[in-house]
């Protein structure tokens, strides 16, 4: 239901959410996180500060990137 970053040591850097599950496919690069939910919706976060760069769903979660976890 969410993607997030997580340290060595367990803790929650970030975490995001989507409009639907993610069931349709998962990414991760060097620089950015991608996920395609239920509805064929595509999110790329940036990897180390969590923020929603690119979104083809209407109705974003987390929008601003992040949960302000650490």
């Amino acid at each position: 239901m969410d993607v997030a970053a997580v340290s060595y040591d367990g803790a929650i850097i970030w975490s995001n959410s989507g409009a639907d599950i993610f069931t349709n496919g998962f990414s991760v690069t060097q620089n950015q996180v991608t996920a395609i939910d239920w509805n064929e919706d595509k999110y790329v976060w940036d990897i180390a500060t969590g923020k929603l760069m690119e979104s083809t769903a209407n109705k974003a979660v987390n929008p601003s990137g992040g949960s302000g976890v650490s």
